[in-house]
């Protein structure tokens, strides 16, 4: 909640970057994983790992914590549209969607885990909710908006 009131127009323009590019926010959800356990075993050993390391966790982990918090909001206004003001209900109701999957043994913690990485890969798309969705780039997503 403390994300929403700090940094409301940031979890908006992450949550628009779902709605608007859901294919391009799972590939740089993935994308940014696998870069982080690369980077992760890369620097392991190393005295730059002892001093970057920690560094690299501590932004994922608010980049994971920004994504969530927006794809909790994104959830709730896919739930309840007739309030589109309502940034606090639609977190809520994201959020209790969210535990409510999670309690399914076993594949409710792998889609809980599934729908936060889209709001990792749109933090990252979006650069941290600084461009909105209007101004993402198009040149990337050609699949996503492909028809047949």
């Amino acid at each position: 909640c403390l994300v929403l009131l700090l940094l409301p127009g940031q979890v908006d323009a992450i949550a628009t970057a779902v709605q608007i590019r859901p294919f391009m926010s799972l590939v740089y959800g993935l994308g940014g994983f696998i870069a982080l356990t690369i980077l992760s075993v890369l620097i392991s050993g190393s005295v730059m790992g002892a001093i970057l390391l920690p560094l690299a966790n501590i932004a994922a982990l608010l980049t994971w914590l920004l994504g969530g918090v927006s794809i909790c909001v994104w959830l709730g206004k896919r739930l309840r549209s007739q309030t589109p003001d309502a940034r606090f209900q639609h977190f809520w109701l994201g959020w209790l969607l969210l535990f409510v999957i999670s309690l399914i043994p076993i594949a409710g913690g792998l889609l809980g885990s599934f729908i936060t990485l889209f709001g990792f890969g749109a933090a990252l798309l979006s650069r941290y909710g600084i461009q909105t969705g209007d101004s993402l780039s198009q040149s990337l997503d050609r699949l996503e908006h492909h028809t047949e």
